[in-house]
């Protein structure tokens, strides 16, 4: 019999979407959700795309970039370097295992019918795309083309010494223009009988690198290469330090070319630098911005436009047109109507992401340097994506905007992305590409990797489909694999990148030793695990003590295949699930206060569970709760 003091609670309105409160929130807000479309329709909730897995066994690195080109067909680009085609009906086929490394760089420019990608040091180029594409061109190391760093023409001859000693004939001075250092080439005149080596040393005679070449690889005559073990990194012009080179035999008895005899600074040299820096991050970021290819370069961003056919000269292929301050790096690139943005993170020495720094650079395509500067508190900028002619990105778990001046604005925090108390060091990264436009909703991954085992790996959404409802955050994806434990407990998931074109949406992960591509697109059905809980509720006040009786979900008739159960969760305590609802049932009302005292609370939240196996979603159109305030019982 119902009771004068009992009341209703009904949660029929959705469109506020998830609050980052969990009693408090905006108007027609929830407290949490999984796989659920509330923006649809704001009076129900019906049950988003399940993601499916669309490659086999082809994909075996984690796919960091997905691009379409003009035919219709879309590639992507892994981690190792390898290199897949995603053809029109979504067959999945490697196309090259592996190139030298692989990163997120790529990019496709249908001017050039070109696919470029950025391993880590060279830029590889796949084309034509619309005839029989391969891997056609290398952008690897060139050489200086500037008188301080090159020379050539010397008629006379230095002999090579055993050892070194500091003096202006003994040592060959350059100021470089291009870095960083993959060689040095020098002209051998008679190449003797011992093995060279050729020392490279800074304003102070520090020794940065050395590189031997054995006898028998050595050519007289010709201009022989010495490459360093690893790259050089050095100061170049406009504010370019000297930096010298010796060379020593074994034996003692070989010669070079130089212009003034026995004097080693007039040697005939190049000097030759890899196009791209390897950096502390991993990521060499790619957009295109007017005519220009841009390419994070470590602590600068490269500008190139593609023009020349083939192995294009330092003042096309700019390594270091714009300089990042020292420490940063470049994470992410977004194109707006008037500006490249470029984010850059501070990076420790050792790569690790151990600041709390970032920054916004702006570019407007003709300045000499940056246009505008926007410092970014509280972490890296990451995953920068222009939405809505916007920057968007991630930072520190809190999805944020610029919206121009000096503020960026704190959108939405995820869920559980704070590790206060619970001795986590949370080390989580959002790799370049998780940003993406579907549907008018901006689609985030989220996280890349973590060491948070409490955060849900997924693609999460915000936005608004009217503009009578206000922007709100959901979490909409899941992984194929990840259904059933879409956390990271085992430390082995990771998300490379989330890209939609069209209607289809892909996801690329990688689950333990298991890597994969999934797609969201019509062909999919409801997600097989979906989720709902309204706010907490405390009817005002968590001091006093109020009753709950039962509680109902309202749906369409229920598909077939589709099971939905209630929930509820009194105060601190373990959620208890009721029996569900079955196929062709319109509503379910379960008795909360089964037993005595059960009922009693002083907060509460439900909503329900649901599962499905079939091709139909469900329709919900309520979630309510019968309870009564117990006005009899005091308050204090």
């Amino acid at each position: 019999m119902a009771n004068s003091d009992d009341k209703v609670l009904t949660i029929q309105e959705f469109y506020g979407g998830r609050s980052s409160g969990s009693v408090i929130g905006p108007k027609a807000s929830f407290g949490y959700d999984r796989a659920i479309e509330f923006r649809a329709d704001p009076s129900q909730l019906t049950v988003l795309p399940g993601p499916r897995k669309i490659s086999g066994n082809e994909v075996t690195d984690l796919v960091m970039n997905i691009v379409q080109v003009d035919n219709g067909k879309r590639y992507g680009f892994g981690n190792s370097g390898n290199f897949y085609e995603i053809d029109t009906d979504n067959t999945v086929d490697e196309k090259a295992n592996s190139l030298t490394s692989g990163s997120d760089g790529l990019l496709y420019r249908s001017d050039s019918d070109a696919i470029y990608m950025a391993t880590d040091k060279t830029v590889e180029r796949y084309a034509p795309i619309s005839d029989t594409p391969s891997f056609d061109q290398t952008y690897g190391a060139s050489k200086s083309v500037d008188s301080n760093a090159t020379r050539t023409g010397g008629a006379s001859t230095y002999t090579i010494p055993t050892s070194i000693t500091e003096s202006t004939t003994t040592k060959c001075e350059f100021k470089p223009d291009i870095e960083p250092f993959h060689s040095i080439k020098v002209k051998v005149v008679a190449k003797g009988t011992g093995d060279w080596t050729l020392t490279l040393h800074d304003g102070l005679d520090t020794v940065l690198a050395t590189s031997t070449v054995t006898n028998a690889n050595l050519t007289n005559g010709q201009l022989n290469e010495f490459v360093f073990p690893s790259q050089v990194r050095a100061y170049v012009k406009p504010n370019a330090r000297t930096y010298h080179f010796h060379l020593t035999s074994t034996v003692g008895d070989g010669t070079v070319q130089v212009a003034t005899a026995s004097n080693l600074n007039t040697a005939d040299f190049e000097l030759w630098a890899d196009r791209l820096v390897i950096p502390r991050n991993g990521l060499h970021p790619m957009a295109q911005f007017l005519q220009y290819t841009l390419i994070g370069n470590g602590d600068y961003v490269a500008v190139w436009e593609p023009l020349s056919p083939t192995d294009p000269p330092n003042n096309e292929f700019q390594r270091h047109r714009l300089v990042l301050p020292t420490g940063f790096e470049a994470c992410g690139i977004a194109a707006t109507d008037e500006f490249a943005v470029v984010a850059a993170e501070k990076i420790s020495t050792d790569g690790t992401k151990d600041f709390q720094e970032g920054k916004l650079f702006t570019w407007d395509g003709t300045a000499q340097t940056w246009n505008q500067i926007v410092d970014v508190s509280g972490g890296s900028p990451e995953s920068i994506f222009a939405y809505n002619n916007y920057p968007y990105f991630i930072v520190n778990g809190r999805l944020c905007a610029w919206f121009g001046g000096k503020n960026i604005v704190q959108l939405f925090r995820i869920a559980n992305t704070r590790t206060d108390f619970t001795g986590v060091i949370d080390n989580t990264r959002v790799y370049p590409n998780l940003l993406t436009d579907r549907d008018g909703l901006l689609h985030l991954g989220y996280p890349s990797t973590t060491t948070n085992t409490s955060t849900e790996y997924g693609v999460y959404t915000w936005g608004s489909l009217d503009k009578n409802y206000p922007e709100s955050f959901g979490y909409g994806y899941v992984p194929s694999t990840m259904q059933e434990n879409n956390t990271n407990t085992s430390g082995d998931r990771e998300i490379g990148c989330v890209r939609n074109f069209g209607d289809e949406m892909y996801i690329a992960w990688r689950d333990g030793s298991d890597y994969g591509i999934d797609i969201v697109d019509s062909e999919c059905g409801p997600a097989p695990i979906f989720k709902f809980r309204s706010r907490t509720f405390d009817a005002g006040t968590t001091r006093k003590t109020k009753l709950a009786l039962r509680m109902a979900v309202d749906t369409k008739s229920l598909p077939e295949d589709v099971i939905i159960a209630p929930v509820h969760q009194i105060d601190e305590n373990t959620e208890k699930v009721h029996a569900g609802m079955n196929e062709g049932d319109t509503e379910i009302v379960s008795t909360i206060t089964a037993s005595a005292g059960k009922g009693r609370f002083k907060q509460i939240r439900f909503g329900f569970d649901g599962t499905c196996s079939g091709n139909e979603s469900p329709v919900i159109k309520a979630a309510t709760l019968l309870w009564n305030p117990l006005p009899g019982e005091r308050l204090l």
